[in-house]
C-alpha cells in the first residue's frame, strides 16, 4: 500500500516535473522566438538606419558638391562681371580718347580752315583792290594820254596861225607856243577841251 502511494507520488512528481519542463521549454521557445523577432527587427532597423545614413551621406555629398558648384559658379560669374566691367571701362576710355582726338582734330581743322579762309579773303581783297587800282591807273593813263594828245593838237593848231603885229597889222611868222616871234613862255592855262587836264598836270607837278 505504501509502495503504491510512493509509486503514485513519484508518477505525480514526474508528471509535474514534465509539465514544468514543458512549460520551461515553451517559455524558452517563446523567449527565443521573441528574441529572434526582436533581433530581426533590430536588423531591419539597422538596415533602415544604414540606408538612411547612406542616403543622408549621399545627400550631404550631393549638397556639398552642389554648394561647391554654386560657389564656383558665383566666383566665376563675379570674375566674368569684373572682366566685363573692365572691358566696358576700357572701351569707354578708348571711346573717350577717340572722341577727344576727333574733337581736337576737328578744332584744329576748323582753325586751320578759318585761317586759310581769312588768308584767302585777304588775298582776294588785295587782288580785287590791285585790279581796281590797275584799272584806275590804266584809265587815268589813257585819259591823260588822250588829254595830252588834244593839248598837243591844240598847241600845234595855234602855232600854225600867223601872228599879226598890233601896230601894222602885217602878218609875221607863226606863233611859238602861242607867243609872238622871239618870245617864249608857257602854254596858256586854259585851252579848249584840255584846260582841265592842263591845270591837273600843273597841280601834280
Amino acid at each position: 500500500m505504501l509502495q503504491k502511494k510512493q509509486q503514485t507520488r513519484f508518477e505525480v512528481n514526474k508528471q509535474h516535473q514534465k509539465e514544468i519542463l514543458d512549460q520551461a521549454k515553451d517559455i524558452a521557445e517563446r523567449n527565443r522566438m521573441e528574441y529572434e523577432a526582436e533581433l530581426n527587427l533590430q536588423k531591419i532597423d539597422n538596415i533602415k538606419a544604414a540606408e538612411e545614413i547612406k542616403a543622408l551621406k549621399k545627400f550631404e555629398e550631393e549638397f556639398k558638391a552642389a554648394e561647391k558648384q554654386r560657389i564656383w559658379a558665383d566666383m566665376q560669374r563675379s570674375r566674368d562681371e569684373t572682366a566685363a566691367l573692365r572691358r566696358e571701362r576700357a572701351s569707354r576710355d578708348a571711346l573717350d580718347d577717340r572722341l577727344i582726338g576727333v574733337l581736337t582734330r576737328t578744332t584744329d581743322l576748323m582753325q586751320r580752315r578759318r585761317k586759310e579762309t581769312e588768308l584767302a579773303i585777304k588775298q582776294e581783297k588785295l587782288r580785287v583792290l590791285e585790279k581796281i587800282s590797275q584799272k584806275l591807273e590804266s584809265g587815268d593813263a589813257a585819259r591823260e594820254a588822250k588829254e595830252q594828245a588834244v593839248l598837243d593838237k591844240a598847241i600845234k593848231e595855234k602855232e600854225a596861225i600867223p601872228y599879226r603885229y598890233p601896230a601894222t597889222g602885217r602878218k609875221g611868222p607863226a606863233r611859238l607856243n602861242g607867243n609872238p616871234p622871239g618870245q617864249s613862255g608857257r602854254a596858256p592855262e586854259f585851252l579848249p577841251a584840255s584846260g582841265t587836264c592842263a591845270r591837273r598836270r600843273a597841280t601834280r607837278s
